[in-house]
């Protein structure tokens, strides 16, 4: 099974979406779609007890900040499991050590000749490449992943780095009229937005349903670009899509060209 990013009526859900090659691997955005209806559900309960009419609402900012917490890690989620997955995925497929990215080999090459054991280099031989990979796979998890300190674009791009050899995915989250540089800076206002909750009694300035809302999209938008740039560099490494491609969404303005059947409704 795989997930796929549909552009409703109020912003980017994720929904399941079958997919039509039995070998993929479970689709790390198929997790987001299943973490992001909680964020959903809250701006239901928000819907439900503030109505939907415009202005400030008051009694369920605190709603408005749990949607904006929940909403980012999601986000956090999804980058650790998808670079993760990517890793495996090439491990799995990879007949020698030729198939792991330059920078990855250099990485757990540096690994290696820092070992204070003489007799690390051994453990090479044969398949125990496979071994040694899986062991700087731990060693950059305790890095970046537990916890990744915030998914920062910094952070995201140092982990697909020394995971994968994928340089730079933050430079790949463009669409349409969002460019990297404001699509770095939405992420950052968004960490710092769930800082100044977790640390705060009183944020700085009111939480709106926008602002969750607003999360939502990004988070969905970022996955989506950063799922199809992984795809891709999977495939130039180990020769087979790990998960099948995000579809584009439609342009502002315009309607999706996505058919009920490839994207039918979430249960």
């Amino acid at each position: 099974m795989a997930a796929s990013l549909y552009s409703g009526g109020g912003g980017p859900f994720l929904q399941l979406r079958y997919a039509d090659y039995e070998d993929l691997m479970t689709d790390p955005i198929a997790a987001l779609n299943e973490n992001m209806g909680d964020v959903r559900r809250l701006l239901e309960i928000h819907e439900g007890e503030a109505g939907s009419t415009r202005g400030r609402k008051f009694d369920v900012e605190v709603l408005n900040k749990s949607g904006v917490v929940l909403a980012l890690a999601c986000w956090e989620a999804y980058v650790e499991d998808c670079a993760l997955a990517a890793f495996d995925f090439i491990l799995a497929n990879a007949g020698n050590g030729k198939a792991i990215a330059e920078p990855v080999r250099r990485f757990v090459a540096r690994q290696v000749r820092d070992d204070k054991n003489d007799l690390a280099p051994w453990s090479l031989a044969d398949a125990g490449w496979k071994s040694v990979m899986q062991a700087y796979r731990a060693s950059v998890v305790k890095k970046y992943v537990s916890p990744l300190n915030t998914p920062s674009a910094s952070n995201v791009d140092a982990l697909f780095f020394e995971l994968i050899g994928l340089a730079d995915v933050s430079s790949s989250w463009t669409r349409h009229k969002l460019t990297a540089a404001s699509a770095r800076a939405r992420l950052q206002d968004l960490i710092s937005l769930r800082g100044d909750i977790a640390h705060r009694t009183k944020t700085i300035r009111a939480v709106l349903k926008k602002d969750v809302s607003d999360a939502a999209d990004l988070v969905g938008t970022l996955a989506s670009i950063t799922s199809n740039k992984t795809r891709q560099h999977v495939f130039d490494l180990a020769g087979s899509y790990p998960w099948e491609a995000q579809p584009e969404p439609p342009k502002p303005g315009r309607k999706s060209t996505a058919t009920s059947e490839q994207f039918p409704p979430a249960a």
